[in-house]
């Protein structure tokens, strides 16, 4: 009795997409359980991005960890598309802290660009920031970020030629 080879054809086939979809799910870079914390003058950046940047990988598709700042500082990154976690490697590091205060999440037609941006500007640009974080072949914590807002410079703020306000002089002429 000749046997179909149509069933056949069916299970090498349907082996074969199998295959596939599971290469396809499973196709991105290993990632690794990664914690760390951000502060901002010993406070926690609640809110903040945290914005992992592969040292010596310029190419925008490169996959970029991120975390989000919960209320105790702590955060924990993901690399969209791929999931939970980051790739081993050396990385440049960039945070923001939009100022939510200033944003109306119901505006469908702001940009994020027109967020404030609650830490200098140097934070936000992973080449000026001068963070840099280690993410190990295995679970991760980074040493915390300290940053600080700058302070105004002595005699910045104060318009020119106005002195400082000095307590009044009483003078007694009884002495």
């Amino acid at each position: 009795m000749k046997r179909s080879r149509a069933p056949r054809f069916l299970l090498v086939a349907l082996a074969g997409s199998v295959a596939l979809i599971g290469f396809a799910c499973g196709g991105g870079p290993k990632l690794y359980p990664v914690v760390g914390q951000v502060f901002v003058d010993g406070e926690p950046a609640v809110g903040a991005i945290v914005v992992l940047h592969p040292v010596g990988n310029d190419d925008p598709a490169a996959p970029r960890p991120i975390g989000k700042v919960k209320g105790d500082g702590s955060f924990h990154l993901s690399t969209p598309p791929y999931g939970s976690g980051a790739p081993a490697g050396e990385y440049e590091v960039a945070i923001v802290w939009p100022d939510e205060s200033k944003f109306d999440p119901n505006d469908e037609t702001a940009e994020l660009e027109e967020i404030p941006n609650k830490l200098p500007e140097q934070y936000g640009n992973a080449k000026t920031s001068n963070l840099k974080a280690k993410v190990e072949q295995g679970p991760t914590t980074l040493p915390p970020f300290m940053l600080n807002k700058p302070t105004a410079p002595a005699g910045k703020g104060k318009k020119p030629g106005k002195p400082a306000a000095r307590p009044p002089v009483i003078i007694d002429d009884d002495m």
